[in-house]
C-alpha cells in the first residue's frame, strides 16, 4: 500500500503495522501523558467516516473528569473540549484528550508541514471549503524559535548529526456538539445528535473563508534506526489578535522542545 511507498517510513515509528494490534505507545519518563501513534489497524474512523489510517493520539489526565457540554453549536464546538472515554480499554477515563493524523518519512523535506499536510489530512478532505492550510502555514513560517524561523520545515532537518527517519504529527482537541434530534450518531457516541470528533474544522466554518483551527498543534520527532524511543518537538500558533471567532494568530512557536520519548505499553 501507500503506506510502505518509497518516502514513507512507518515502521521506524510502529514496528507492528498491520492488524488489532498496529500501534505503538510513547512516552517521557515520569511523565503521566501518552502518546498512541497507530498503523493500519482500523482505529480513528470520524464521524465523517474517514480518517481510519495513521490515527494519533495523546491521552493525558487520568482519571479526571472535566465533563462535557451538551447543546454546544458547530461553531462554539472548539471552545467544548470533552473529557474521553476510552471505547478500546473499558471506556477508562481521560481528563484531556487530543487526536489527529500522521505520517512516517525517510527525509526531512518530505516530512515538513509544508509538504505533507495533504499526506496527513490535517484540514479535512474532499472539501474544497474546508482546507485551511494556506492561512496556517503562513503563520507557521514566522517561527522565532525553529532552527530555521519557519515551522513549516522539520525542525529536525538540520540536526548534527541528522536523525535516520522523521516523524509528523498534527493533534487537534477532542469536542463534542449538537447534530439534533434527528442527528446520526448513534454508532459512534450512543446518542443520535451528539456528535464529537477531532476538531480540525475550520474556525468559523466550511463557508469558504478558511481560517485555520488555531487549537491545533503539530509535533515533529526523530528517531534513529534500532533506537526504541524519539526526540520531539510541540508546535503551536502563537502571537494572537483578537478573540472568539474573529481571533486570527501570525506566528508560530515550539512550546515543547526536544523532549524525549520512550516505546512503552499502554
Amino acid at each position: 500500500s501507500w503506506m510502505y511507498g518509497p518516502k514513507f517510513n512507518q515502521r521506524a515509528f510502529v514496528p507492528n503495522t498491520e492488524g488489532e494490534n498496529a500501534f505503538q505507545a510513547y512516552q517521557s519518563p515520569g511523565a503521566g501523558d501518552y502518546w498512541i501513534i497507530h498503523g493500519d489497524d482500523g482505529a480513528g474512523v470520524q464521524t465523517d467516516c474517514l480518517g481510519d489510517v495513521g490515527y494519533f493520539e495523546h491521552f493525558d489526565d487520568y482519571q479526571q473528569d472535566y465533563g462535557c457540554k451538551d447543546g454546544v453549536s458547530y461553531l462554539q464546538a472548539h471552545w467544548n473540549q470533552c473529557s474521553f472515554k476510552h471505547p478500546g480499554k473499558d471506556y477508562e477515563l481521560w481528563g484531556k484528550y487530543q487526536c489527529g493524523w500522521w505520517r512516517g518519512y525517510n527525509d526531512a523535506w518530505d516530512a515538513a508541514l509544508y509538504n505533507s499536510w495533504s499526506d496527513m489530512g490535517v484540514s479535512p478532505k474532499n472539501d474544497p471549503n474546508a482546507n485551511w492550510s494556506p492561512d496556517a502555514l503562513d503563520s507557521l513560517r514566522n517561527c522565532g524559535n525553529c532552527p530555521s524561523g519557519d515551522a513549516t520545515l522539520h525542525t529536525f532537518a538540520s540536526a548534527n548529526p541528522p536523525p535516520d527517519r522523521y516523524f509528523t504529527g498534527s493533534l487537534s482537541p477532542w469536542v463534542c456538539r449538537d447534530d439534533g434530534p434527528n442527528g446520526d450518531m448513534w454508532g459512534f457516541t450512543g446518542t443520535a445528535g451528539k456528535n464529537c470528533y477531532c476538531d480540525n474544522e475550520p474556525w468559523k466554518g466550511r463557508d469558504g473563508t478558511n481560517v485555520p483551527n488555531w487549537n491545533t498543534m503539530f509535533l515533529y520527532c526523530g528517531i534513529n534506526d534500532g533506537d526504541t524511543g524519539m526526540f520531539c518537538d510541540l508546535i503551536k500558533f502563537d502571537q494572537c489578535h483578537g478573540s472568539g471567532l474573529d481571533k486570527w494568530y501570525d506566528g508560530a512557536t515550539i512550546d515543547a522542545k526536544g523532549f524525549w520519548v520512550d516505546m512503552t505499553a499502554f
